[in-house]
Parts: C-alpha cells; sequence; structure tokens
C-alpha cells in the first residue's frame, strides 16, 4: 500500500506559508514530529485528512489569511508524487488519523454525543467490512431516494397534464384501468355515459315519451275475392244473357236500365210502347230471363263488393302516420340508443306503391265483373290476382320486419328507462371520470410502463437495503462485542473506573447511527442531560483525562479489529492530552504495538518527553515543526538532546571538550563545572542543600557538620579549589563585570578532576 516519503513543500497552509523541504526530512517506518502550540501540528493533520479523504475544503479554509496565493501542498509517496492545487492528483485512502476532529466526528463534542457523531461510529466501529456494508447501504438508499423522486416527477408531471388522474400515484390503480378493453372501446363508453348523463337531465321527458306502435297488418281476404270474381248464379242461361247483350248493343239508344224499366210497364203481355200482342216474343221471355230477381240480387251483391277498402286511404294513411309518428319517437331516443341506420328506415312509399297497385289492380277487376256478372276469371284475371298475392306477400314481409325492429327498438328502450332509474347523476359522472382516467391510461401507456419500472427498480432496491441492513446487524452484533471487549481492555490498563457498551447500528432517519453506552461502577449513564448541572451525564461525569482515553480506546479498537492494518498508515496527532503519567504509559504501550504491525506511523505532539518513549524504535525519524520568520517549517531534530537534563547536558559537553571532539568557548566550559557540583550534591545528598544555595553555601554546610560523610579535609579543599576557580567565570551574570579570559592547558585539568569527582570522593 502506498506510505508517505517526504513533505516536499507546503504554501498558504495555515502557519506553513512557505515550506519548501531541506535537509533529510524523509519520512520512515516510525515517524516522531515535535512542534509547540501553534506552530501547525493540526494543520498538518488535516493535510493528512484531505489527503485520506481526497476532501479540497479540509486544505482550502486554512488558506493564511495574510496571502492572496492560493494553498498548494506537494508530497512524495511510494505511489509518486502527488500535488494539490485546489485538488489532490492522487489521494491516498489508506490512512487512519486520530485527533480532535476525529473526537469531534465520531466519539463526543465533550458534553454529549450528538446525532452526527452516532451517524459516524459505524464506520468507526465496523471496519472495512462494516465500512462496504454501510457504503453499499448508503449507495442503494441514494439510488432508492434517486428512483423515489424520479417516480414523483413522472408522476406529478401526469397529472400536471392530465388533471382527471386526481393525485392517484399508485401504479397498480392505473394499470388496473387498462387491464381490459381497449381506447376505443373506452371511448365508446364514455359516449354511452354521457348519453346517459343527458337522459337523466331529460328524464321526465324521457319517461313520458310512448312506444314505438306496430304496423297494422294488410286485411285483403285474397281467397274471398278470388272466390267471389269466379261466382255466378246457377239455372241461369249464359245464352240469354249473350242474346240480350247483343241486341242491346246493336240498339245503342238501348241500355239495361232502360230495357228493365220497360219490361216493368209490360200488363197483360202487351207492349207498353206499341200495344201489340207479345205473345210468342222469344226476346221478351230473354228479357225476363235475364232481369229477374236473382239476377238482380247477384248484380247488387257484385256492385256492393269493395275488398279494396283494405287497401283504401284511410288503411294507408294510418300507416303513413305510424311511420311518421315513430320516427319522431325515434329521433327522441336516437341520442341515447344506439341503432343501425337501416332500423326503422321505412318509407312510406315502400308500402303505398303495393298498396295503390293492389287497390286499382281490384277495381279494375271487379269493373270487370261487373261488366261480365256470369263468367268465371279469364286466364289474365287470374294473372292479376298472382300479381295482387306477390304484392300481398311483400307488404305482409315489410310490415313484419318492421313490427320485429319496432319490438326490439321498444325493448332497449324499456332497458334503457330502467338503466336511468338505478342512476344518478352523480353516479354517472363518477362513471365518467373513471372511464376518462382509464382513457389517459391507454395514452399513457408507456408512461405507466416506465413507472411500473421505476416501482419495480424501487422496490427491488428497498428489498436490498433489507437485506444488507439485516447482514449489517448481524455483523454488528459479532463486530461490536470484539470491539467494546478491545475498548474496555484498554480502558481497564488505564485504570479508569468505567467501561463502555456498543449497541446495534439504528436505520431511523436517512443514516444509520450507533449509540453507546457508559457505566460507571456497574451504573448506566446518560451520554446527554437535558439539565447538565443536575442530571449525571458524559459530559459532567467524565473528566478531560477519561473523555481523552475514552476517544483514544475508540481509535485503538479500530486499529485492532481492522484486518488491513498492515498496509495502513497510522496519524496520531496528541492522543495524551490531559493524561497523567500512567495514562500516558499505557498510551504510549498502545501505540507502539500498533506500529509494529502498521505499514507507516506518524506521531505528532507538542510534548517531547512522550515522543521520547519512542527514541529506542529503529527505523524512526524525528523531525520538528518550527518557525522561520512568518513560516512554519519541518526539519531534522533530535529528541535525544531535546529530552537530556541540563546536569547530563553539561556532562558531555565537558566530556567533548576535554576530549577534542567539540570546540567550545573555553570560558563556556569552565561555567559547567560549578553547577554541575551542585547538581551532582543535590542528586547525592537531597535534604542537606536547597535550591537557592551555591557550591560555597554546600562547602559551609559540610564544614558546619562533622558527622557529614563529605566532610574529609581532602574533599573540602578538592571541593574549595575547584568552586575557587570557576566562580571567576560567573561574574559576567553581573552587570559591570568583566569574564576572565582562560587556556586550555589551564582550564583542561580543572575540568578532568571535576569529571573524576564522582570517583574521587569514594576512593
Amino acid at each position: 500500500m502506498t506510505t508517505i516519503n517526504k513533505i516536499l513543500s507546503i504554501e498558504n497552509v495555515g502557519k506553513f506559508k512557505r515550506y519548501s523541504a531541506i535537509g533529510d526530512v524523509a519520512f520512515k517506518k516510525l515517524n516522531l514530529i515535535y512542534g509547540e502550540n501553534g506552530k501547525g501540528k493540526t494543520t498538518l493533520a488535516e493535510i493528512f485528512r484531505s489527503l485520506k479523504e481526497n476532501s479540497p475544503n479540509l486544505i482550502n479554509i486554512k488558506k493564511s489569511l495574510t496571502s492572496l496565493e492560493n494553498p498548494s501542498v506537494s508530497l512524495l509517496t511510494s505511489a509518486g508524487r502527488t500535488t494539490f492545487n485546489g485538488q489532490w492528483t492522487l489521494h491516498i485512502p489508506n490512512i487512519e488519523i486520530f485527533d480532535s476532529l476525529f473526537v469531534e466526528r465520531n466519539v463526543h463534542s465533550g458534553f454529549s454525543i450528538s446525532s452526527s457523531q452516532k451517524q459516524n461510529l459505524p464506520r468507526i466501529v465496523f471496519g472495512e467490512k462494516g465500512g462496504e456494508l454501510l457504503k453499499e447501504i448508503k449507495s442503494l438508499e441514494e439510488e432508492e431516494d434517486s428512483l423515489k423522486k424520479e417516480f414523483s416527477r413522472k408522476v406529478d408531471s401526469l397529472i400536471t397534464k392530465h388533471q382527471e388522474l386526481f393525485k392517484i400515484t399508485d401504479v397498480s390503480q392505473w394499470e388496473e384501468y387498462i387491464k381490459t378493453g381497449t381506447i376505443d372501446e373506452t371511448r365508446t363508453q364514455i359516449l354511452e355515459k354521457q348519453k346517459i348523463q343527458e337522459a337523466l337531465k331529460s328524464w321526465k321527458i324521457l319517461n313520458e315519451t310512448k312506444a314505438l306502435d306496430n304496423l297494422p297488418s294488410c286485411n285483403f281476404d285474397l281467397s274471398s275475392f278470388q272466390e267471389f270474381m269466379n261466382k255466378t248464379i246457377e239455372g241461369f242461361s249464359l245464352e240469354a244473357e249473350r242474346k240480350v247483350k247483343e241486341h242491346i248493343e246493336r240498339h245503342c239508344a238501348l241500355n239495361s236500365q232502360w230495357i228493365e224499366t220497360g219490361l216493368a210497364s209490360i200488363d197483360n203481355n202487351i207492349c207498353p210502347f206499341c200495344g201489340k200482342s207479345l205473345e210468342g216474343n222469344d226476346l221478351i221471355e230473354l228479357y225476363k230471363q235475364y232481369f229477374n230477381d236473382t239476377y238482380k240480387a247477384f248484380r247488387q251483391e257484385v256492385s256492393d263488393y269493395e275488398p279494396q277498402k283494405a287497401v283504401n286511404n284511410d288503411y294507408q294513411n294510418s300507416i303513413k302516420m305510424i311511420i311518421n309518428k315513430n320516427i319522431e319517437i325515434r329521433n327522441i331516443w336516437k341520442e341515447y340508443i344506439p341503432f343501425s341506420e337501416s332500423e326503422l328506415a321505412l318509407k312510406f312509399e315502400e308500402l303505398s306503391l303495393p298498396l295503390n297497385e293492389i287497390f286499382n289492380t281490384t277495381n279494375n277487376l271487379l269493373n270487370e265483373k261487373k261488366a261480365n256478372l256470369f263468367e268465371q276469371m279469364s286466364k289474365k284475371q287470374e294473372e292479376s290476382l298472382i300479381n295482387i298475392t306477390e304484392k300481398l306477400l311483400s307488404i305482409s314481409e315489410i310490415i313484419e320486419n318492421y313490427n320485429i325492429q319496432t319490438k326490439v327498438f321498444n325493448d332497449k328502450i324499456l332497458k334503457y328507462k330502467e338503466t336511468l332509474k338505478v342512476s344518478s347523476v352523480e353516479d354517472i359522472e363518477t362513471e365518467i371520470r373513471k372511464l376518462r382516467i382509464k382513457e389517459i391510461c391507454f395514452q399513457e401507456k408507456e408512461s405507466i410502463d416506465q413507472l411500473r419500472q421505476i416501482q419495480n427498480d424501487k422496490e427491488m432496491k428497498t428489498k436490498k437495503i433489507k437485506e444488507k441492513r439485516e447482514e449489517l446487524k448481524i455483523f454488528s452484533e459479532s463486530i461490536a462485542s470484539l470491539y467494546a471487549e478491545d475498548m474496555n481492555r484498554f480502558l481497564s490498563k488505564c485504570g479508569t473506573n468505567f467501561s463502555i457498551e456498543l449497541g446495534s447500528p439504528s436505520f431511523r432517519g436517512n443514516n444509520p447511527s450507533l449509540n453507546y453506552g457508559i457505566k460507571i461502577d456497574d451504573v448506566q449513564i446518560p451520554l446527554k442531560a437535558d439539565d447538565i448541572e443536575v442530571t449525571p451525564c458524559l459530559g459532567n461525569t467524565l473528566s478531560e483525562g477519561d473523555k481523552t482515553t475514552l476517544a483514544f480506546a475508540f481509535f485503538l479498537a479500530k486499529l485492532n479489529t481492522d484486518k488491513q492494518l498492515s498496509s495502513k498508515v497510522i496519524v496520531i496527532d496528541d492522543p495524551i492530552s490531559s493524561l497523567d503519567n500512567f495514562r500516558k504509559e499505557q498510551t504510549v504501550a498502545a501505540i507502539k504495538k500498533v506500529s509494529e504491525e502498521a505499514e507507516q506511523t506518524i506521531i505528532i505532539s507538542h510534548d517531547f518527553y512522550f515522543l521520547n518513549c519512542f527514541s529506542s524504535e529503529t527505523d524512526r525519524k524525528e523531525l520538528e515543526i518550527a518557525c522561520l520568520g512568518e513560516s512554519s517549517i519541518i526539519r531534522e531534530f533530535s529528541l535525544d538532546e531535546k529530552t537530556q537534563s541540563d546536569q547530563i547536558k553539561r556532562l558531555k559537553k565537558m566530556q567533548s571538550y576535554y576530549d577534542g571532539t567539540s570546540s567550545f568557548d573555553p570560558a563556556d566550559i569552565a561555567r559547567q563545572i560549578r553547577p554541575y557540583l551542585e547538581g551532582f550534591l543535590r542528586r547525592l545528598f537531597p535534604d542537606n542543600f536547597k535550591k537557592n544555595q551555591w557550591l560555597g553555601d554546600f562547602i559551609n554546610i559540610i564544614r558546619m557538620n562533622t558527622s557529614h560523610p563529605l566532610n574529609k579535609t581532602f574533599i573540602l579543599e578538592e571541593l574549595s579549589e575547584l568552586n575557587d576557580f570557576s566562580k571567576k567565570f560567573h561574574h559576567d551574570s553581573c552587570e559591570g563585570c568583566v569574564t576572565e579570559s582562560v587556556e586550555d592547558n589551564t582550564l583542561k585539568p580543572f575540568i578532568k578532576r571535576t569529571l573524576d569527582f564522582n570517583s574521587f570522593i569514594f576512593s
């Protein structure tokens, strides 16, 4: 994995206004960076965090206030050079950082734990696998939310486009509308319902509208007419009729009425016109036979016979009236009842023409009968009768078909009226609205199919989220116990009187969160209190040292449960704030263990004694954040030199001078003799010599105390000579005094005697 090899440059970032690497400042496996407060330790930690998270804002907000230039950073890593100029050219995700921001983000805010900290904790506790699960859940939730928004947008678009949808947002309801039928059938149904709607408004008129009438049948008795046309008088002499007719035809002035009147005037067989006897006159006999009572009666019967009345104007007028009336009724209902153009489309002429033809033919035949009373039907007359038969059959068929249509139409009217009786305007309006929605759904089928697909995708995401949450819950329950166990082990080592309990993740709200509980002496205390001055809670129960230890316990547990620790870069910024020496020791031990496993460790602190605890580690680099002019810099640093006591420094200084390994001002070396001896004697006899007493005072105290172990002549003489020599070189501390010069050949013997004083007094 990638490690940090060197910080090449930092410009205009916090205290680092113009820093470029000088000297050997290359990083190693363990890196100890010392810096006093306000020099840029926090800025350095933020640069590492920005490098991990690829977050430009963490650096941009640190822009130097006095510079107009943008921040820039250049680092050398094991993967190559990476630079920041608004963005990182390469970021390193395998960095784990403990600093104040880690605490604020993930653990507590000093007095309580916030919802954002609860939401960040799962990423800390559940490690890489849990992090991947959380990342998957978050990604799925974002996709689910995106699908929800897309669904809402499309629904709103449809509703805006079609107000008739009335805020129906359930796709399944829309799909129900288009499960049956077609858009054309739906539109037809809409028209039908609209007709019913109009019909309900005109209900009174429609309800009072009478049914259609049937056409009366034609009552022409063809059989009787045929029989009548063939009727004659039994016993009547056709010969007499022939001769009488011939006689009448020969005498044009004669007619049957005149002859019949004259015949009635014969008295005693004497002619009423000439007075002659008519005895033996055959013609008179023929007249008498022709004009007898039977003949008269038959002739009257023929004259009175009127079968054509069955097809006369009265009959035809009644048909015409019914047809016209039915047309009016049909026109009233045609807006509400569907019918074909052929229904009830009978024209009066279709009946009047054959009826008139029957009427005329019948009259002609009757006239012929009257003229030939005793003759039966001729062949021609029989043909006319056949024509009448055909016309009657046609008329009967027309009337029958018409009356069938009338019945069908009347049934429709009756059924429609029944429909209107059980319907209301409101019900029909509701049905029309549903049909309109159905019509729209057919029109927008493609959009509805898209919505169904979006909804199916969202449901799949929801199902997947549920599965992943359950997977995370099972995983978290197993890892949380290990995590809490690791934390409590460290807390116990640090001698805290509290322990921690981790709960299961909660998925309320947009982000999963994790609660933890604090127990003090097995008593659960809340993490937050409404009244912090009254109610015990994290903020008022734990000391600052406890809170620091708690936060670091979270970080350590994260590392200890991280199976990828060997490939991580660990950055730790001042983990010992408010810790006593014992907890510092435990913290140092824990960090040493982590640094052994990690790929690289960077420890930043203002406490060089804390950093010096790691000085025995091999493959380490010691650096310092210091000020050079207006800018902070990073330079080489020696913890050993920084942490040595003044006594050791004096001893090493004199030894180096005496050995000739270093060059020093001889007067400065001479000034080391007296304070070195004072320190040496104080350590031997801490109860004998006070801080405000000098070496001359020590000598007097020893002389005055005859029982003192150093009250020996050779020791007192040696101390006095060393004191007398060295005190001359401390006059520069007095205003106006002049420091004496000294040569090496004079100084070195006294330095040798000082270095050997320890063995001298015990020889």
